[in-house]
């Protein structure tokens, strides 16, 4: 069995024979569903690991509370800036936690992308 790819990543498997270019399949993939299949960075056909979908939810449902977190700990150095009490520490901290909930909204993004069935 063999795999062909187009350049959007679409995937079309035909059997074995003479005259059949593509990817060689190795067994254990023979019976997977040709959407389940990818070209990986190495050239070889892999299989597409999807999590479960709890697991999804799971890792949503932390973010969210890690943002809801990040929020609350914002407002000590927000009010000395607001005030002009601020020290350099305070503006290091803003950034570090306006950097971390922008790596979190990333991750949450990437997340809302992954199909669950």
């Amino acid at each position: 069995m063999y795999a062909t790819f187009d350049d959007a990543g679409r995937c079309q498997v035909k059997g074995s024979g003479i005259g059949v270019v593509g990817i060689p399949l190795p067994p254990d993939l023979w019976d997977i569903p040709c959407h389940e299949l990818y070209l990986d960075a190495f050239g070889s056909v892999t299989r597409r690991v999807t999590p479960a979908p709890a697991t999804v939810r799971s890792r949503a449902a932390e973010i969210a509370a890690r943002l809801t977190a990040i929020d609350a700990s914002s407002s000590r150095p927000l009010r000395a800036i607001i005030t002009n009490a601020a020290t350099q520490a305070d503006h290091d901290r803003l950034a570090a936690l306006e950097a971390e909930a922008a790596s979190l909204r990333a991750e949450l993004a990437a997340l809302a992308t992954i199909p669950t069935p």
